[in-house]
């Protein structure tokens, strides 16, 4: 009976899977969003562990950030942030003392995730829609 136990949990945990990233997530903004003079764009990603016992299984999530590029030359480190309350606090302090945006993708983005992120580093206001050119 126990082995059933066992196994139904190990199961369960080889099914669940945060932090994987698919190909309709896309890039998120935060920090300024309007009159930002640099770009961050973060990588993140994600490492899930566990332990397994006969009666119960824990699950712990750790996320990264990973410094992937940055704007007009701006020098951010470090390079790397781990990714709890405390870290998210003292970014956006930072980026509200340097005027910073900072866009995050995650760790297995495709080519277009990259680009998207570098269009919303390019964008100087998020949050209106960009205002068409005046006809003559």
């Amino acid at each position: 009976m126990q082995a059933k136990w066992l196994s139904g949990l190990i199961g369960l945990g080889l099914v669940v899977t945060p932090g994987l990233a698919h190909a309709g997530d896309e890039p998120v903004v935060w920090g300024l969003t309007t009159h930002a003079q640099h770009c961050v764009i973060f990588q993140e990603s994600k490492k899930t562990t566990g332990a397994f016992f006969i009666v119960a299984a824990t699950l712990k999530t750790v996320g990264k950030l990973t410094v992937l590029e940055t704007t007009d030359g701006y020098t951010f480190e470090p390079a790397t942030y781990i990714e709890d309350q405390a870290t998210m606090n003292d970014l956006q302090t930072r980026a509200l003392h340097e005027h910073l945006r900072y866009v995050k993708i995650h760790e297995h983005h495709t080519p277009e995730q990259l680009q998207a992120a570098r269009d919303m580093c390019a964008k100087p206001n998020l949050m209106t829609p960009d205002a068409a050119p005046p006809a003559n």
